[in-house]
């Protein structure tokens, strides 16, 4: 079945109550329709069979279902460990929300520096912007830079490109024929 978005709407709006409606919901959202992902999580929001249909997407790596999940479902004791679980699996979206959500719990912290050491450009990116004032980023980014990591050269530049560690890194990489580096070099000099 194929429906467009304007026709999953008008579906929801005008027969959202007929028994027939939630079931074509449910299935256009199996299907990854990210409409009908929002229109499940609005509209059916309490029925028993959307959180768990949401969480399924969620699992299966839905960019969408990742969001809608925290936004509707934030509370629900199974959410966070989901999105740790996503986040751990290294995928950018729940790297994000964690981040985002759940900023201030301390696992979240543990999970973005070890993405970080694994080179996850998306967890570089977050754990400077959020946990700049951290002890351990600024080793952790100068590790990956020196290892190559060009979000991690680009996150060193933009955020600690007065360090003189940053310079050394980055003439090195550069040294070594790393393209982005050299472009950041010329931008630093």
């Amino acid at each position: 079945m194929i429906l467009y978005n304007e026709e999953i709407g008008l579906l929801v709006r005008h027969s959202g109550d007929n028994a027939q409606t939630l079931p074509i919901i449910q299935q256009l959202a199996h299907q990854g329709n990210r409409y009908a992902i929002e229109r499940l999580v609005r509209h059916y929001g309490d029925n028993a069979q959307t959180l768990p249909i949401i969480q399924q997407l969620a699992h299966q790596g839905n960019r969408y279902a990742i969001e809608r999940l925290v936004r509707h479902y934030g509370d629900n004791a199974q959410t966070l460990p989901i999105i740790q679980q996503l986040a751990h699996q290294g995928n950018s979206t729940a790297i994000d929300t964690l981040v985002r959500h759940y900023g201030d719990n301390a696992q979240t912290l543990a999970i973005i520096q070890q993405q970080a050491h694994q080179g996850n450009r998306e967890a570089i990116r977050q754990l400077v912007i959020y946990y700049r004032d951290n002890p351990k980023t600024l080793a952790i980014i100068q590790q990956e830079a020196h290892q190559g990591n060009n979000q991690a050269i680009e996150q060193l530049v933009r955020h600690y490109g007065d360090n003189a560690q940053t310079l050394a890194i980055i003439q090195q990489q550069a040294h070594q024929g790393n393209r982005y580096a050299i472009k950041k070099l010329k931008k630093i000099n």
